[in-house]
Order: C-alpha cells, then sequence, then structure tokens
C-alpha cells in the first residue's frame, strides 16, 4: 500500500514539475509494485533528472 501511495505522489509530483513533456518517461506502469529492467532504467533515469533539479522527487523516487 505504502508503494502504491508513493509512486501515486511521485506521479503528481512528475506532471506538476514539467516532466509531462516527456511521456516515455512517465509511462511508468508497475505490476504488483515490482518494476521490469526497462522500468528500473527509466526510474535510474529519472532520479538522474531529478537529482539536480529537485532533490525531494529524487528521493520519492529511489523509495520506489
Amino acid at each position: 500500500m505504502k508503494q502504491i501511495l508513493l509512486f501515486s505522489a511521485l506521479l503528481v509530483l512528475i506532471f506538476l514539475s514539467g516532466c509531462g513533456k516527456h511521456p516515455e518517461k512517465t509511462s511508468i506502469v508497475f505490476a504488483y509494485g515490482k518494476a521490469s529492467a526497462v522500468e528500473t532504467r527509466v526510474l535510474n533515469d529519472l532520479v538522474k533528472e531529478f537529482e539536480e533539479k529537485n532533490p525531494s522527487i529524487a528521493v520519492v523516487l529511489q523509495e520506489l
């Protein structure tokens, strides 16, 4: 349940911060809370992108 709430909050933060311009980065789909290798790579890319812009989002991404 905690992961679902974190993921929902993450999506809201991504769209509010303007990352909605990159639909390939925001189309992360989780099946039963476990990410595939591609989704993990996308999450890692997002962490790198947000580490400088908004560190709090990077922390949420690392929690996933």
